[in-house]
């Protein structure tokens, strides 16, 4: 016979394998975070449902919606599109297996400090390899419109560049950080 402390911690286990094995549950708070369903232990045994969440573009998993803007090492970072490019105009057509994807950024400087955005912030798409490429990655390709221009507080520019992936990489997102910053921001790129 059962009682209701061990069915409680039967549960709370259920719960807790649920959890491990990916189970989530949308926040439905606007869509500005995932929740992670995960369950708490009460004094008399039984599971009670929590959530986890994680700041918007915090992680791979919770990046920030295609078309909404994130702040990024004194910037306003919003993704204008993620594109493929059949020919890159300095260097032709991809090489058969690789993608050149010419991504569009718009930007704000928030900091008081003037600077030019390609020289302020690092990007790179990272998808299904769990391997990232960025503008240094060898087929390289030149396509893009980079600013390399200072923007004072309050400017506003669009930027972008281009990235060699590997035709075989799905589900890109957009990785994107300050020069010298060891935080960075995740973007959905569609």
């Amino acid at each position: 016979m059962w009682s209701q402390n061990a069915f409680g911690l039967v549960a709370l286990g259920a719960a807790l394998l649920m959890t491990g094995c990916g189970g989530s549950q949308s926040a439905g708070n606007g869509g500005t975070s995932r929740a992670t369903l995960q369950a708490t232990a009460t004094p008399n045994g039984t599971a009670t449902p929590t959530t986890n969440t994680s700041p918007l573009g915090s992680t791979r998993t919770n990046p920030v919606p295609f078309g909404q803007t994130a702040t990024v090492a004194g910037w306003t970072v919003k993704v204008i599109s993620v594109a493929p490019e059949t020919t890159d105009p300095s260097v032709g057509a991809p090489p058969a297996g690789t993608v050149f994807e010419v991504f569009t950024l718009q930007v704000t400087n928030t900091s008081a400090t003037p600077a030019a955005p390609s020289l302020s912030l690092i990007s790179d798409l990272v998808g299904s390899t769990n391997v990232s490429y960025s503008v240094d990655t060898s087929p390289l390709c030149y396509g893009g419109t980079p600013d390399n221009d200072n923007v004072y507080q309050g400017g506003t520019v669009q930027f972008g560049a281009c990235i060699s992936v590997p035709s075989r990489v799905t589900g890109l997102l957009l990785n994107v950080s300050g020069f010298l910053s060891t935080s960075s921001v995740w973007f959905a790129t569609q």
